[in-house]
């Protein structure tokens, strides 16, 4: 706009100019060349109630003389002047149907103080506006204040549950074809990106209740569309066509979503184009983002191609990732790249031809050198994939998927749509590297950035169409469905909402490409392979096949015949597939591990039904054999490995101690809920204490009081219970000097005694409580009744090998009959080396009868990585379809007795249950073998 303006002296010697007064104002830049930017410093928006702001953040083609800028700037401030933001008259409505009537209803989440004032803030400016009101309805979505760029919150609902019962809107895309072939031959281009279009939507009163959410503030429900709606994009493209209908029929402009473009070829035709368009919007109270759009350009960026009057070629963004493709150091790294060119040779012209040098280097026992010739065939490769005739033209119609993948290092995608033929052509490339803090990420968080970052580069192919996003890792789907996900994953999900996608999980073997690419130094481009096209193509680079393909040219085999190129193996009146080395372990993992993981004879009869390969039984049953579902979830089959190690029980009491907790039981009046057991190795006497917990304090409190009354053992037995493996008890028995074994876990026969105990225990206890929360005051009774009872492996009772004597039962009736007699003594000494003897010879017996049931168990060697039989299970999960097995682990140390220190495996903590501790063989087997 013009207006006018009083310039003091002061302003104008700042700026450098002088001027002189006649019948009309002079002034002149003291530098010449200073004069073409004068608009520049003049030149103001101003509007009643805003801020003067500069102009310069409107993108005008530079090369335009003076005048035709400020006829530009002129239209523009036009525009900008008449148009009221604030006033939204729109009457196109927004209707949301569901599937069903069944309302959805969630609680408010928590914010801090400090979100929840600026929540305040947001919610008073929106109802202020008349985009939202206080709401009761049935229908209550969640919210999540995401922050933007600049430390700002904004307010995002989560739709993601109305959106599943929403009937989609199927309001058609136009074709991006049809609108570039408008392009070609234009000189003159113009793009304009719509400011909050969709709050210019009303939502239908009948449809208003379902866009209600809560908030800890109150609810409240939108009066106009809202973003994360799954039809907002579709409908806001209906009205978008509704407002410039007119413009549209005259073929005046292109439009495409919220991308409004102008093209023309004389510069007067879009001016007026362009007034139009303005006239248009300004009836709707349309606003643009002016530092999105761009005015009278020679060349502009439009759906991913550059375009200008030459013609139409791909922007140079987009097949950045194959160009930057790094120069491949090793064979292995020209395996991946000739390994992302195959996929596309039949969209090469001459790819045997252009690609042979590098095939070269790939061939066996060949020295790698990457020299001149090897380099042409790379650059040439590399073109020929960057090239606008491998690219397809897109097409929002036809099936569409979005290929990503991630690393520590770099985010990779390809766009692909199915063609005409049926085949899948990649349309735009992209990738980019992490940055330090992304790299830190978990690996399904990668997984999930991945995708983000590509569908913001592919917005414009992506929003409003219905699409496939294509990854490896399946934990993406299963914590995107997750209720309680961190703030990062749920601004993820919010994003998610606004596209109508799937997610497809695809195994690594059938994503060749993407693990290519993630390793190739960041550089990430991702396409399924077929595994047709990778068996002709490896068989090729097979120095065993391509010497019985010579021979077969020459004449003829009784093993061998070459078919259409390709070389099968004679095997009972059939053809098997000579399969290549380089495939041998895909084609092994497709018929093993895609065919439910059967055995050795199994696998080995589905693959010899198609394929063929040498030693081929020694490959099956090692790959069988390493399996890692089968190592995880598959148990030890036959005798289980495992050997009786006995504990010298000694001559004489208190040698030996066995201590463990027995409960949880009810709780008594006491508040007691457990029993801690002592048991003496040697004469089986049994200490029985009712105490609250298993803390250490607690242990500690009793074998002191246990310590008084009788003696301080020589060797303490536990398990591994956090009260017995604590600081706090190890620094007890080392200040009283005493040998502290721990048994290994999962091995209940290394702590018989108290096994033992606890089969009398429970019954005893059951039968003389009254009431369960009496069991305290059985306790004595039952530890009498034990300590008095003939043991087996003694030949005595424990109180006659402790005392000499039985203990007197205070309710025996002929306790006082008896007299001096009851109380004579036996000879003590001789009672106990008979119970010596009686100890070592069942000892004997057992480990006999154990070792005649069990198989020897074989040695691990320090450093070996081994799987854990998975016993700590959550209670209440059912058990049958859990892995039998968890790891790797490795050995750090060999204790002796087949017993060993396992700890955590370096980079796999992420993946496993941390452990570190000892363990035996019958609870360990070997990861890989």
């Amino acid at each position: 706009m013009s207006f006018n303006a009083i310039l003091g002296r002061d302003f104008l010697n700042t700026k450098g100019f002088t001027f002189t007064l006649g019948d009309h104002l002079k002034i002149i830049s003291n530098e010449f060349e200073k004069v073409n930017n004068f608009d520049e410093i003049l030149h103001v928006d101003f509007k009643v109630g805003e801020e003067i702001k500069s102009n310069k953040e409107v993108q005008i083609n530079p090369c335009l003389d003076y005048d035709k800028k400020v006829e530009v700037l002129e239209v523009y401030d036009n525009f900008y002047l008449c148009n009221d933001s604030s006033k939204i008259d729109c009457n196109y409505e927004m209707n949301i149907c569901v599937k069903n009537n069944q309302s959805i209803s969630f609680r408010p989440r928590r914010l801090s103080f400090s979100e929840k004032e600026k929540l305040q803030n947001m919610l008073d400016d929106l109802l202020e506006r008349g985009i939202i009101r206080p709401s009761s309805s049935d229908y209550c979505s969640p919210i999540v204040l995401v922050r933007k760029k600049t430390s700002d919150l904004r307010l995002c609902v989560d739709y993601r549950e109305l959106n599943k019962i929403t009937i989609k809107d199927n309001f058609p895309t136009p074709l991006i074809e049809d609108n570039l072939d408008r392009l070609r031959n234009k000189r003159y281009f113009t793009t304009l990106d719509l400011k909050d279009g969709f709050h210019h939507v009303r939502v239908a009163e009948s449809s208003i209740k379902f866009t209600s959410f809560i908030t800890p503030l109150g609810q409240f429900e939108y009066l106009r569309m809202p973003f994360g709606l799954t039809n907002a994009p579709r409908v806001f493209n209906r009205f978008i066509n509704l407002v410039f209908n007119k413009l549209i029929r005259a073929n005046k402009i292109i439009l495409y979503l919220d991308d409004i473009l102008i093209a023309t070829n004389s510069y007067e035709e879009h001016l007026d184009i362009l007034k139009e368009k303005f006239g248009a919007a300004s009836q709707h109270n349309l606003l643009f983002r002016i530092d999105k759009c761009a005015f009278l350009m020679f060349e502009i960026s439009y759906l991913g191609y550059l375009v200008n009057n030459d013609g139409i070629r791909p922007d140079p963004k987009n097949v950045e990732a194959i160009l930057q493709y790094p120069i491949p150091t090793n064979a292995k790294e020209v395996h991946r790249f000739v390994g992302i060119a195959s996929y596309f040779r039949k969209f090469i012209n001459g790819f045997s031809v252009l690609t042979k040098p590098l095939y070269d280097l790939l061939k066996k026992n060949v020295e790698f050198r990457f020299g001149e010739k090897e380099l042409e065939s790379f650059e040439q490769v590399k073109n020929q994939l960057a090239s606008y005739p491998l690219l397809a033209v897109y097409d929002p119609h036809t099936q569409t998927e979005l290929h990503c993948d991630a690393c520590t290092s770099g985010f990779g995608a390809i766009l692909l749509q199915k063609q005409s033929s049926g085949k899948f052509h990649p349309v735009f490339y992209f990738s980019r590297r992490t940055t330090e803090t992304e790299s830190k990420y978990h690996s399904f968080e990668l997984e999930c950035l991945a995708a983000i970052y590509a569908i913001k580069r592919f917005h414009i192919y992506l929003f409003g169409i219905h699409f496939t996003i294509v990854t490896d890792c399946d934990s993406f789907r299963l914590t995107l469905n997750k209720k309680d996900i961190n703030v990062r994953i749920s601004r993820w999900a919010l994003f998610l909402q606004n596209y109508d996608y799937e997610l497809q999980h695809r195994p690594g073997t059938r994503m060749i490409h993407v693990d290519a690419l993630s390793r190739a130094n960041n550089i990430l481009v991702l396409e399924e392979n077929t595994l047709e096209q990778n068996l002709a193509t490896s068989q090729n680079l097979d120095s065993s096949i391509q010497k019985v393909k010579s021979e077969l040219e020459i004449r003829d085999s009784t093993k061998f015949e070459l078919r259409n190129g390709l070389v099968y193996r004679k095997s009972k009146g059939k053809l098997l597939f000579y399969v290549p080395s380089l495939m041998e372990s895909q084609i092994l993992t497709m018929c093993h591990d895609n065919f439910g993981h059967v055995g050795v004879d199994k696998t080995m009869e589905y693959l010899k039904r198609s394929y063929w390969f040498p030693s081929i039984k020694e490959k099956v049953k090692n790959h069988v054999r390493n399996c890692l579902k089968c190592i995880t979830f598959s148990t030890i089959g036959g005798a289980v490995p495992s050997e009786l190690h006995n504990i010298p029980k000694g001559n004489k009491p208190f040698v030996t101690i066995h201590i463990d907790h027995y409960g949880p039981l009810e709780k008594t009046l006491t508040g007691k809920r457990y029993i801690f057991e002592i048991i003496d190795c040697f004469t089986k006497f049994v200490k029985l204490y009712a105490v609250k917990s298993t803390k250490t304090c607690e242990v500690i409190n009793q074998l002191e009081n246990y310590f008084r009354h009788y003696s301080v053992p020589l060797r303490i037995v536990s398990d591994r219970g956090s009260c017995f493996t604590s600081n706090e008890f190890e620094k007890f028995v080392q200040e009283h000097m005493i040998q502290h074994i721990k048994v290994a876990t999962g091995s209940p026969k290394s702590n018989g005694q108290i096994e033992r105990i606890n089969r009398d225990l429970t019954p005893m206890l059951s039968k003389l409580a009254i009431l369960t929360n009496k069991w305290e005051k059985a306790l004595g009774t039952v530890e009498f009744a034990i300590n008095n009872s003939f043991c087996r492996s003694t030949g005595n009772s424990p109180s006659v090998l402790l005392f000499g004597i039985s203990q007197n039962d205070p309710s025996d009736p002929l306790r006082n009959l008896l007299g001096a007699e009851a109380e004579k003594e036996d000879d003590l000494a001789e009672v106990r080396e008979k119970a010596q003897s009686q100890n070592e010879k069942l000892q004997a017996y057992n480990k006999r009868m154990y070792d005649q049931k069990h198989r020897p168990p074989k040695p691990y060697n320090v450093g070996d990585y081994v799987m854990i039989k998975n016993i700590d299970v959550t209670p209440g999960i059912n058990k049958k379809l859990l892995p039998r097995y968890r790891g790797p682990y490795e050995i750090k140390k060999s204790l002796g007795n087949d017993r060993y220190w396992i700890t955590d495996v370096e980079g796999f903590q992420v993946t496993q249950i941390p452990f570190e501790g000892v363990c035996c063989p019958e609870n360990m087997k070997l990861w890989l073998q």
